[in-house]
């Protein structure tokens, strides 16, 4: 469905329950519908990054946000025991949602209204998106690496839009269709669908 007044954007209202984001095998990742899905190039497999020497980049990989915690946990799904292969910790604030986008950078986003991102394999964030964010639910990447937060708290309800590599925002989307924008998907034709938990 198309809200008039909003070009390539589409609002759905649907209960979220959770957020898992995945990357490997053959299928995309949140809000890459156009790229090959990758793990972390090989480089990353030495010992300063979170991926460990039991990774194996042919497997698909479950990345796993725990809120009390403050990390995300990275297991390999094809073991005959979910093993994790590695964590990050560093910056992470009350994670809300997780994705991960074809080139493996992973995009934490923090009930403090941020947003971390860390490329892949690294243990630190070198992008944090905090401008125009109250509770960051979800955040998404077009396939020109534009970031897509949901944003919520109070009287806001909206996705902020930021420029790939931009900690300020380009745009603010609203509609009266939200209420608390919880998570997002592009589809293959680069339309956004906006989950909002009503």
């Amino acid at each position: 469905m198309r809200a008039s007044g909003f070009s390539r954007h589409a609002f759905s209202s649907c209960v979220t329950a959770a957020m898992l984001a995945g990357c490997g095998g053959s299928q995309p990742p949140i809000g890459a519908s156009d790229e090959a899905v990758t793990h972390p190039s090989i480089h990353a497999f030495d010992g300063s990054s979170w991926i460990s020497r039991d990774a194996n980049p042919n497997h698909p990989w479950l990345y796993v946000a725990s809120n009390s915690n403050n990390k995300i946990d990275i297991y390999d799904v094809q073991k005959l025991r979910l093993k994790r292969i590695g964590q990050v910790t560093d910056e992470i604030d009350q994670p809300a949602g997780i994705s991960v986008d074809g080139k493996g950078t992973l995009y934490v986003s923090e009930e403090v209204g941020r947003v971390e991102i860390y490329p892949a394999g690294l243990t630190s964030p070198t992008l944090t998106l905090s401008q125009g964010l109250t509770y960051a639910n979800d955040a998404v990447t077009d396939a020109d690496g534009t970031v897509y937060v949901a944003n919520s708290g109070g009287s806001i309800a909206d996705v902020v839009v930021y420029p790939a590599g931009q900690t300020t925002p380009s745009e603010t989307i609203a509609s009266d269709l939200f209420s608390r924008p919880y998570g997002e998907v592009f589809d293959p034709s680069g339309d956004l669908y906006v989950a909002d938990w009503s």
